[in-house]
C-alpha cells in the first residue's frame, strides 16, 4: 500500500498544478468562464493553443482525479465503516465547499470589484460562485452515495477486465454523453452547485473505475509496458481533434457547435473525450507506478499541500491578475508570470488550508 500512494500522491500533484494552469489559460484567452480575465488581449493563435490545452485537459484531468479520489475513498469506507467515513467526508469536502461559497467566494467578487474595476463600496454587490469547488461537492455526493447505496463487504475478486470490454464501456459513456449534451451542452452549469451536467456520465464512469482499482487490485495490472504504449495515441488523437476543430471553424466559424445538439461533430467530441480519458488514466497510472513511484521531502510537501492548493487556486489566481494590471507586461509574459505565480503561491497558502 506504501508503494501505491507515493505515485498515487505524485500524480495527484501533477494534477493539481493543471488545474491551476487550466484556469489560468481561460483567464488569457482560452475559451471557457473564470472570475476574472486578463488585462490585456490575446493574440488570435495563443487563444487557440490555449484553447487547445483547455480541450486535452478537460478530457480527462477531473475524470482522473475522480478516480483516484475513489480509489481512496473505497480503502478509506472499508478502514473506518459507513457512519465515520461519511462523518469524515461532511469535515473534509461539504463543510470546505459551504465555507468557499458563502465567504471566499463573495469576497473575491468584491476584491475585484474594488481593485480591479475600481467601483465604489456602494456600487459592489455581493455573490456568491461555487467556482473550481464544485469537484469537491460532487466527490462528496459520490461518496455518500456509494457508502449509503452501494457499498458492500465482499471477498469476490474480479480479473482486470479484457479491452474489448473497456471499449464496450467507452462506447456506452460516449452514448450517455451525446444524450446529455443534446439538452445540457459543454458550457452549461447548474445553478448554485456551478457543474456542467455534460461531463457528469464521464465523472461516474471514472469515480466507479477507482473503485473497481481499489476493490480488486487492478492497479498491480497496469505495470504492463502495453499500457505505457497507449500514450503514443495521443498524436493520432490530437491530431483528429485539430482537424475536427479546423473542419467546423471552416464550415460553422464556431466550435461551440461540437459543445451541444443533434450533431456527428457533438458526438465526436463526446466520443473523444472517452477515449482521452481512458487512454490518459490507463497510460499514467502505469508511467507513474513504474517510474515515479517515490518521495522526497519536496514531493511529501506539495502532496499534502495539494488539497489546500485546489481550495485557494482561484482566490490566487485572481489576486494575481489584479496586481498585474499595474504592471506593464505583455500578455504572453503577464501569461507565464502569473502561471509560475499561481501554482507556486497555491501550494505555499495550500498548508495552511489542510
Amino acid at each position: 500500500m506504501t508503494k501505491r500512494v507515493f505515485y498515487l500522491d505524485n500524480l495527484k500533484i501533477i494534477l493539481t498544478m493543471q488545474v491551476i494552469l487550466f484556469h489560468v489559460a481561460i483567464v488569457f484567452g482560452g475559451a471557457g468562464e473564470f472570475i476574472i480575465s486578463a488585462p490585456t488581449q490575446a493574440s488570435e493563435s495563443l487563444q487557440v493553443i490555449l484553447t487547445g490545452f483547455l480541450a486535452y485537459s478537460q478530457s480527462y484531468f477531473m475524470g482522473l482525479f475522480f478516480t483516484i479520489s475513489a480509489f481512496f475513498s473505497y480503502k478509506s469506507i472499508k478502514k473506518k465503516g459507513k457512519q465515520s467515513f461519511i462523518k469524515g467526508k461532511v469535515k473534509r469536502l461539504f463543510i470546505p465547499v459551504l465555507l468557499y461559497y458563502f465567504i471566499v467566494s463573495p469576497l473575491i467578487f468584491i476584491i475585484k470589484d474594488l481593485a480591479y474595476y475600481g467601483l465604489k463600496i456602494s456600487e459592489v454587490t455581493i455573490r456568491f460562485n461555487m467556482g473550481a469547488i464544485w469537484f469537491m461537492l460532487v466527490l462528496f455526493i459520490f461518496d455518500v452515495l456509494f457508502a449509503k447505496l452501494i457499498y458492500r463487504e465482499s471477498a469476490f475478486e474480479r480479473g482486470f477486465p479484457k479491452s474489448r470490454y473497456l471499449l464496450f464501456l467507452v462506447a456506452l459513456v460516449t452514448v450517455i454523453t451525446f444524450v446529455v449534451r443534446v439538452f445540457y451542452p459543454v458550457g452549461y452549469f447548474l445553478p448554485i452547485v456551478g457543474f456542467q451536467p455534460a461531463h457528469i456520465p464521464q465523472y461516474i464512469f471514472a469515480y466507479s473505475l477507482g473503485v473497481l482499482f481499489s476493490k480488486h487490485d487492478w492497479l498491480t495490472h497496469l505495470k504492463s509496458k502495453k499500457y505505457e504504449y497507449l500514450t503514443l495515441l495521443l498524436i493520432p488523437l490530437l491530431l483528429a481533434m485539430a482537424y475536427v476543430i479546423r473542419l467546423m471553424v471552416y464550415e460553422f466559424n464556431d466550435i461551440t457547435y461540437a459543445f451541444g445538439g443533434f450533431s456527428i461533430y457533438q458526438l465526436l467530441y463526446s466520443f473523444f473525450d472517452q477515449v482521452m480519458y481512458l487512454v490518459m488514466t490507463l497510460s499514467l497510472l502505469s508511467i507513474f507506478q513504474k517510474y515515479l513511484n517515490k518521495t522526497s521531502p519536496v514531493l511529501k510537501s506539495l502532496s499534502s499541500n495539494a488539497f489546500g492548493a485546489y481550495m485557494v487556486h482561484s482566490f490566487v489566481i485572481v489576486m494575481i491578475v489584479i496586481v498585474l494590471k499595474y504592471f506593464s507586461l505583455s500578455h504572453m509574459l503577464g501569461f507565464l508570470v502569473t502561471s509560475i505565480l499561481a501554482i507556486s503561491l497555491s501550494f505555499a497558502l495550500g498548508r495552511y488550508i489542510k
